[in-house]
Order: C-alpha cells, then structure tokens, then sequence
C-alpha cells in the first residue's frame, strides 16, 4: 500500500493543565488540526487535563490534573509526568495509534517516556528559542 493511501490513527495530547478555559486560539487550532486529519480520513484521540469541543467522532480520553493549585498549574506539572505517561500508556495499548504529537508544557517530559517505552514516531510543537 502507498503510504499516501495508508489510513493513520493518531493520539494527540494536550500537555498542561488549563482547566475550564477552553476556548481561544490554541482551542481553535486543536479543533482545526483534527477536523482537517479527520477529512482527510485518518482518525483521532484526544488526551488532555481539561474538557473542550471536538470534531465528532474524535476519541477523548481526560486525564485530571490535580485542582489543589489550579492557581498555580506549574507547581504540579513535573508529578503530573508520571500520571500522564501511565495514562497515555494505557491509551496507546486500547487504540494503537501510529503516531503521538504533544501540544508542548512548561516542565513535561513525560512525552519522552511514551516515546522510549513504546517506540512510537512522536512530534512536538516546541521550538528552540534563539536569544542571539
């Protein structure tokens, strides 16, 4: 088969905790990239902290994130790591995806433990910052 022509599934995970905020620019972008892998007739899961509109038939797994300094998400964003790699885990052996990509967060590495144990192709839309 053509890999053009290949059906893809994919996991996509929203790293940080936001909560009730759910709507804006990063919201918009998320619907806009699996309305279109949708279109394209790939399908899709989602994973994250906090509940937010869909395109129908999207898959969608909540992983909570703590409320106990939702004032504060940062401070629990290193434990939440381990809390998220089981998860997804535990996602990625019930759906069999082909592939990961994280919406970047301060201080999670957690993508890089899914990747290791599973071996997954795994993307990110974190970029290098350039002070010079």
């Amino acid at each position: 088969m053509d890999l053009s022509e290949k059906k893809l599934k994919g996991i996509f995970w929203r790293a940080d905790c936001y909560g009730n905020h759910n709507v804006g620019g990063m919201f918009s972008a998320h619907y806009g990239f699996l309305n279109g892998f949708q279109k394209l007739g790939h399908e899709s899961v989602f994973a994250s902290s906090g509940r937010l509109e869909l395109p129908p038939g999207t898959g969608y797994y909540f992983i909570p994130y703590s409320r106990i300094f939702r004032n504060f998400p940062e401070i629990l964003n290193l434990p939440y790591n381990g809390k998220v790699a089981k998860n997804l885990l535990r996602i990625i052996d019930k759906e069999k995806p082909d592939f990961i990509y994280q919406y970047q967060a301060d201080f999670n590495y957690a993508g890089s433990i899914v990747k290791k144990k599973t071996g997954l192709p795994f993307s990110s839309n974190q970029t290098e910052c350039n002070l010079g």
